[in-house]
Formats: structure tokens, sequence, C-alpha cells
């Protein structure tokens, strides 16, 4: 279990798992050798196995006590097998670990700290139609940590996410390549005038393709747009 964040809209909480497993599972029907997960409790959680990972909604009460818990968005299996570097799907999360909530555009940050995909991602999903963006892809070895949300200062709105430890093991061995971009960490921000979102259901941002290269493997890519969705027009940064 990672970070959390709120949606005062639906006073809902929205989590991120990393990976769905041990006691998650409904080990007691596995065997004796699993039993060990469940130990203590009544074995009320039985979802399926997923090493790639879900964001959860628990919608809360006036005093902010979880009523229940059930998925929103979940990492899967790559379809393509030969692709050893990513384990999971490259269209979908794996192993979220922070988010934020944005309310003025009705949208969550998730940031990964995955060894499934080779390139870790910042995404971002619309809670309406749960189409998932790809804002930004860290190097080799590192994880997107802090996302945050800004909506206004000095009249503009930011979106803050910190690059981590690239070239982590087992990567270290890339910062001697002519394109490595060193093991300094990185710390950026998306920005936009607060006055583009006036009226704005949702954003759309210019998705980051995944980096297919190894000179775009080894730098932060980022989107470079955003358009804000009114109910009649859209209206773009």
């Amino acid at each position: 279990m990672q970070g959390i964040t709120y949606d005062k809209h639906r006073r809902v909480l929205y989590t991120a798992m990393s990976a769905v497993r041990y006691g998650m599972e409904d080990n007691q029907a596995k065997g004796k050798a699993e039993e060990k997960y469940d130990v203590g409790g009544p074995n009320h959680i039985r979802v399926g196995y997923n090493k790639c990972g879900c964001i959860y909604q628990l919608p809360v009460d006036k005093q902010y006590s979880a009523l229940s818990m059930k998925g929103l968005v979940c990492g899967r299996p790559n379809p393509n097998e030969a692709d050893e570097a990513n384990e999971c799907d490259l269209t979908r999360i794996a192993s979220p670990d922070n988010v934020a909530y944005m309310p003025e555009i009705d949208a969550l940050l998730i940031g990964e700290d995955t060894d499934y995909h080779e390139n870790d991602a910042l995404w971002s999903l619309d809670i309406k139609t749960k189409r998932l963006q790809r804002l930004l892809t860290t190097p080799y070895g590192a994880e997107v940590t802090s996302p945050y949300w800004f909506p206004n200062i000095n009249a503009h709105a930011y979106v803050m996410a910190a690059v981590q430890h690239p070239y982590e093991d087992p990567y270290d061995v890339k910062l001697g390549e002519p394109e490595s971009s060193g093991a300094d960490g990185w710390v950026g921000y998306f920005t936009w005038r607060t006055s583009a979102m006036a009226g704005a259901r949702s954003a759309s941002f210019v998705d980051t393709p995944v980096p297919m290269t190894n000179a775009a493997k080894h730098g932060v890519n980022f989107s470079k747009k955003v358009s804000f969705l009114p109910k009649k027009a859209s209206r773009k940064m």
C-alpha cells in the first residue's frame, strides 16, 4: 500500500497498491503453504493476484472513515511475452506508488516505482472517462516520486514531480554509455495559466510516447501540450 489522496467532489480516497498479493489473495484456498498470509484474520479479502498493481477508491463518511473499497484502475501483464524488459503492459500503470488528485481538472496523478516497466512513468487518469495519459518517462532505473498539484500560484497552475535514483541497479552499468544523463535526480514541473482552466471539465495532455531508442531511455521525456475541455469547446495553452 502506497500513496493516498482525497477527492472532495466524490468524498472518496484514492490509494495505490503497488502489487495485489499476499493477504489480499484467497490464500487459504491455496493450501497450508500460503495460509501464513491470513494468520489471525478471517480471510475477508479474496481478490485476484496482480503483480502490476492497482489504484483503489474508498468512499468515506463525514468522519472520513472508509465505508468500502474497490478498484479504479489496474495494471496488467504485457501481452507481448517476448518483451522481457516490460513485464507489465506499456499502455497501463505498473507498480503505482504516489498519487495526487487534481480537483480543478478531475484527474489523478499516478507515479510509478516499478521493475516491470523499463522506464517508469507519471500518468494522469481522467476520473470520469478512466483515460490514462502518460505525462513523463524516466531514465533507466529511476522512479517517479512526489507528484503534486498546485492549482494557483501567482496565476499559474503547476504539476510537480521528481525523478529519483536514475541508474539504480541493475541499470548502473549504463552510466558509462555516451547517452547517459547521470545519476543525479530531477525535479520538474508542468505549468499553465490558471485562467486557461476557467470552465474546464477536464484536461487532455499530449501523450508522451514509450521510449524506444537507447537515447530516449537515458533521458526524461515529457508531455509538451495540454488542452482544457469545457462543455462546448476546447482551449489550448
